[in-house]
C-alpha cells in the first residue's frame, strides 16, 4: 500500500546531452522575469560531502552517460537512466550494489517511479515512448507510443495515479492513466517543455518551456494549463516543495545564472536564489527544506536553505558532468549522475555549513554562549569590552565595559553570571545577566588566560600562566578560595560535567594536567607542541587537545588518560569545541583561515569550512547546533550550522 510519506521525496528531471551544448551557445532571449536582483555573498567554502561512489556496469560504445534519477524510497532503490546505453541500471542504496540492467529505448532522459504500481516511466528521446518498467521483476512490460515528439521529463502523481510527460517538440504534456498505462489526455504548454514537477498536495503540476523561458501551471484536476510565469532564460530543471507550495526553476544561461523562486499560491516570482556560472537541475528535501541545485559545466552541487533562499554549501563530486539528482529523506542521502565518468556519488545530507557572518570590531577574542537566553558574549582584547548579542538575530543588544585585556570568558547558566579573565589587569571581571551590570572585579594574579564553570559547585576556575597554577573562586562569594599548582603556563581549562574532572593545557611543558573532583592533579599527559585549547565529550570518553605549533589535534582517553589518535588538521589549530548531538569536533585553526570539522565516531576529519582572519576561539549552541567562530584577524564571528539544525540565513550584522 502506498504511503503518504513517499510524496515528500521529489527528484529532478534532466535533458539530453545535446540540448545542453545548444543551451551554452544559446543567444539572449527577452524575458519579463522579475528584474529586482538580491545580491547576497556566498560565504560557504566549497567542500565534498561525498562518502562513497557507485561505479556502473561497463557498457559498450564508450559508456553508460548516466543522466536522470529516480528512486523507490521504501526499498532504498536507485535507478539511473542511462543516455549513451539504453538502458536503467537498478542500484541497491544498502548496499550500493548494481542488481540488474533494464534495456529501454533510444536515448532515455528520465525516469519517475509509481509507488502505487510499483512501476517507472523512462522517457524516451529518441523513440518518442515511454518505457514501462515492472519493478519487481526489472522488466519492460509496456510501451507507450504516441505520447508526443521528443518525450523528455516524466513525473508521478501517486495520490491520483496520473504521470506527466512532456514533449520537447511537439510543445505538449501527456497524460497518463497509471492503472491502465493508457494516454487520457494531452495538454498544450510553450514552447521546448523539458522538465516536470507535481505538487501533490494541491495537484498542480509544473512544466518549464525552456525556449521560451516560462513556467507552465497546469491543474491536475481539469488536465488544462491555467497560467503561465515569465521566468528565466532558457529554463531547465524544476522541484516543488509540497510543504512550502513553493516552486524553484533553473534559469541557466549567463545572463541569469539563478534559480527562480515562485509562491505555488499565486504564481508568482517572489525570490532569487544566486548560483554562480550555470543552474539547471534541482530538487528539494522537504523533510529539511534544503534545495539542491546541479550544474554540469562547472561540476558543483549548490546546497540552498529553503526558509532563506541562500546558499549555505557547496558539494564537489567525484566525477564531472554532475547532472542527474535525487534525495532520499528517509536516509539523509543524496545521490547525483556523474554523466561522463560513468558513476554515481553517494552525498552525506547531513551537512555542517557556514551561514553568517557577525561583523565586530576592535580584536575580538573569546566567546561563550548562554544556551538558555540563546545571547553570545564576544569580549574583545583592544577595546576592553564584552558585546552582547542577540542570537534570534545576530544583533548586539548591549556592550559592557570591562577591565585591560579580556581575552577569555565563561557562563554559568545556573548564575547567569559570566566571568571574564582580563590578561593585562590580573583579574576577573563578574557580570550578572539578568541585572546586565558588572557586579564585582576578583584579583587573580598574574596574566590569566583560560577560564571555566563547574555549575554543579558554582566553582569557577581560571588559569593563571605566569604562575603556573590555577585559581580556584567560589562563585557564592566571589573569592579566591584555592590555588592549584599544574603544568608550565596554563593556557586552556575545561570540565567534564559527567565526573567533575579537569583538565588544562600548558603550553609550555606540552602537557594535558588531569585534576580530579577534589582538585588534584592526577595525571600528567603529554601531547603536541603549545596545547592551547581543549574539550570532552563525556559521552565517548574522550578529551580533544589542539595543540597550535604541532598542527595537529590530541585525542585523549579520559578513563585511562592515554592518548590514543593524533589527527593533523590546519595550520596553528587554537580552539576546539565538541557536539554532542552530532559527534563532531570543530577545530579553529589560526594560520589556515578555517575550521576543521572531525567525525568523533571515527576520529577522522569529515570536512574543512573557510572561517575569517585569523581565528582565536569558538563557541557552540549545542541546543540549536550553532557554532561560533570569532576571527581576530578580520574583526568578525564565523557563525556554522551543525548538521541541520533549523532555517538560518547569511546576513552581516555590523556592530558598532
Amino acid at each position: 500500500m502506498f504511503k503518504i510519506k513517499h510524496l515528500r521525496y521529489k527528484f529532478s528531471l534532466v535533458i539530453s546531452s545535446l540540448l545542453l551544448l545548444f543551451l551554452v551557445g544559446a543567444g539572449p532571449v527577452v524575458s519579463d522575469q522579475l528584474n529586482v536582483q538580491i545580491e547576497r555573498s556566498n560565504l560557504f567554502g566549497i567542500r565534498s560531502f561525498v562518502t562513497s561512489t557507485i561505479k556502473l556496469i561497463p557498457g559498450g560504445g564508450g559508456g553508460r552517460f548516466p543522466f536522470g534519477l529516480a528512486m523507490d524510497f521504501e526499498k532504498n532503490v536507485l535507478y539511473t537512466v542511462n543516455e549513451k546505453s539504453d538502458s536503467v541500471t537498478v542500484i541497491d542504496c544498502n548496499t550500493n550494489k548494481v542488481i540488474t540492467e533494464v534495456n529501454v529505448g533510444d536515448e532515455p532522459q528520465n525516469a519517475a517511479f509509481n509507488p502505487t504500481t510499483k512501476r517507472l516511466y523512462v522517457t524516451n528521446l529518441l523513440s518518442n515512448y515511454v518505457s514501462v518498467i515492472d519493478t519487481r521483476i526489472n522488466r519492460v512490460i509496456k510501451k507507450i507510443r504516441l505520447v508526443g515528439e521528443r518525450p523528455s521529463g516524466v513525473e508521478v502523481n501517486p495520490l491520483t495515479n496520473r504521470i506527466y510527460v512532456t514533449n520537447l517538440r511537439s510543445g505538449d504534456v501527456a497524460v497518463i492513466d497509471g492503472r491502465r498505462d493508457r494516454i487520457i489526455g494531452r495538454v498544450p504548454v510553450g514552447m521546448g517543455p523539458v522538465a516536470v514537477a507535481v505538487n501533490t498536495v494541491t495537484n498542480m503540476v509544473y512544466v518549464t518551456n525552456m525556449m521560451e523561458s516560462t513556467l507552465s501551471v497546469i491543474s491536475g484536476d481539469t488536465n488544462t494549463e491555467v497560467e503561465k510565469v515569465n521566468v528565466g532564460l532558457d529554463c531547465m530543471g524544476v522541484a516543488v516543495n509540497s510543504v512550502t507550495n513553493t516552486i524553484y526553476v533553473c534559469n541557466p544561461a549567463e545572463v541569469n545564472d539563478n534559480v527562480s523562486v515562485i509562491d505555488g499560491a499565486t504564481n508568482k516570482v517572489v525570490d532569487f536564489i544566486t548560483i554562480e556560472d550555470h543552474s539547471f537541475f534541482t530538487v528539494v528535501n522537504e523533510e529539511k527544506n534544503l534545495v539542491y541545485i546541479t550544474n554540469p559545466f562547472v561540476n558543483r552541487i549548490d546546497v540552498v536553505d529553503g526558509d532563506t533562499n541562500i546558499s549555505i554549501a557547496a558539494i564537489v563530486p567525484s566525477g564531472s558532468g554532475v547532472t542527474g539528482i535525487v534525495v532520499n529523506a528517509e536516509t539523509n542521502m543524496v545521490y547525483t549522475a556523474n554523466r561522463d565518468n560513468d558513476s554515481l556519488d553517494v552525498i552525506d545530507g547531513d551537512l555542517a555549513g557556514i551561514v553568517e557572518t557577525i561583523r565586530l570590531n576592535h580584536g575580538p577574542q573569546g566567546v561563550a554562549v548562554n544556551e538558555d537566553t540563546n545571547d553570545l558574549f564576544v569580549v574583545s582584547i583592544l577595546s576592553d569590552k564584552m558585546h552582547v548579542i542577540d542570537g534570534n538575530d545576530n544583533a548586539v543588544s548591549g556592550t559592557v565595559e570591562l577591565g585591560n585585556g579580556p581575552i577569555n570568558l565563561a557562563l554559568n547558566s545556573e548564575t547567569n553570571r559570566i566571568y571574564v579573565a582580563n590578561f593585562s589587569s590580573g583579574t576577573v571581571a563578574v557580570y550578572d545577566e539578568e541585572s546586565k551590570q558588572l557586579i564585582s572585579t576578583i584579583n587573580v594574579g598574574g596574566a590569566p588566560d583560560g577560564i571555566a564553570v563547574n555549575k554543579e559547585n558554582n566553582k569557577i576556575y581560571v588559569a593563571n600562566r605566569i604562575g603556573n597554577e590555577i585559581m580556584v573562586i567560589n562563585g557564592s562569594n566571589n573569592e579566591v578560595e584555592n590555588t592549584i599548582v599544574v603544568g608550565s603556563n596554563p593556557e586552556q581549562i575545561v570540565i567534564d560535567n559527567s565526573t567533575n574532572f579537569i583538565y588544562v593545557t600548558n603550553g609550555s611543558s606540552n602537557d594535558v594536567s588531569v585534576l580530579n573532583d577534589k582538585g588534584n592533579v592526577v595525571a600528567d599527559v603529554p601531547v603536541g607542541m603549545r596545547p592551547g585549547g581543549i574539550a570532552v565529550n563525556p559521552e565517548t570518553k574522550k578529551v580533544y587537545v589542539a595543540n597550535r605549533n604541532s598542527d595537529y589535534v590530541t585525542v585523549i582517553d579520559s578513563e585511562t588518560n592515554e592518548v590514543i589518535k593524533e589527527i593533523v588538521v590546519g595550520k596553528a589549530p587554537v580552539g576546539i569545541v565538541v557536539s554532542l548531538s552530532s559527534n563532531r569536533i570543530y577545530v579553529a585553526n589560526a594560520d589556515s583561515n578555517d575550521v576543521t570539522v572531525i567525525n568523533g565516531s571515527t576520529d577522522t576529519i569529515f570536512t574543512k569550512l573557510k572561517t575569517g582572519q585569523k581565528p582565536s576561539a569558538i563557541g557552540i549552541n549545542s541546543r540549536l547546533g550553532i557554532i561560533y567562530v570569532v576571527n581576530k584577524g578580520s574583526n568578525d564571528v564565523t557563525v556554522i550550522r551543525d548538521a541541520r539544525s533549523g532555517g538560518r540565513g547569511k546576513r552581516k550584522t555590523d556592530i558598532k
